[in-house]
């Protein structure tokens, strides 16, 4: 996310100062939209990794915990077996 992040905003940020360049729009409204642009981008990623954070957060309790360290051999076991070639 970071880098591809970082990226994505530099273009937008192109896009909107080549808008002012071209009479567009004034520089104080292309840095409004480039601004809500990227809120609006990092609500979207935010919410997208919510539950991955929920479940990271649960490994904290004990409940949590317990269930991870019983259901993580079981998980990698059934990776290994998917792994094999037929015979």
């Amino acid at each position: 996310m970071g880098a591809g992040a970082a990226i994505r905003d530099a273009a937008r940020m192109c896009e909107e100062l080549t808008s002012v360049r071209q009479g567009d729009k004034p520089l104080t409204i292309a840095v409004r939209d480039f601004n809500e642009d990227c809120r609006q981008r990092g609500a979207a990623v935010v919410a997208a990794s919510l539950p991955t954070i929920r479940q990271i957060l649960a490994t904290g309790t004990a409940t949590g915990s317990v269930i991870t360290r019983a259901a993580l051999p079981a998980l990698a076991a059934v990776h290994r077996l998917r792994l094999r070639p037929a015979s």
